[in-house]
């Protein structure tokens, strides 16, 4: 293999891996999620689409968030008519809404160790947080009593 070759195949698996695990970690929410009903499902749905709409540029994103999370019961209405799935994505954006805060601190902290060329650690701190932390801990709490609440 040339030195070319092996140096694009190091600078790509990086970026690769880190890529795949939220999708690995969302797989595993709606695997788990799948267990509670057809409504959670739907209502898993709803708050994805909802969050997608987030992940825009800086300021959108806050008039969004809070958009999102003040009329979430209101704007499900666009996608199912249902009021327990409309009660699961409010309660749903009332918890994660801190978790916003604690996730753009997160991702500048990942992004700064990238950008001094320190893909590895940031990689490892991915790996921890989302599957060694946050799987197992969705796992255990809808398992003890706290359902989709839990996750």
């Amino acid at each position: 293999m040339s030195w070319g070759i092996l140096q694009l195949i190091q600078k790509a698996i990086p970026p690769i891996i880190q890529q795949s695990i939220p999708s690995i970690s969302t797989t595993f929410l709606t695997a788990l999620i799948s267990t509670s009903s057809v409504t959670a499902i739907a209502a898993f749905g709803i708050t994805e689409k909802f969050e997608m709409c987030i992940r825009v540029r800086l300021w959108s994103a806050r008039i969004l968030l809070v958009l999102v999370i003040g009329f979430s019961k209101r704007l499900s209405c666009l996608f199912v008519n249902s009021k327990v799935v409309l009660c699961i994505v409010g309660t749903y954006f009332l918890i994660v809404s801190v978790g916003y805060i604690l996730n753009t601190v997160t991702n500048c902290y990942l992004g700064a160790l990238n950008g001094i060329g320190k893909p590895s650690k940031s990689i490892f701190l991915m790996i921890f947080y989302y599957i060694v932390v946050q799987m197992p801990l969705d796992y255990l709490l809808y398992h003890l009593g706290f359902g989709l609440n839990g996750i």
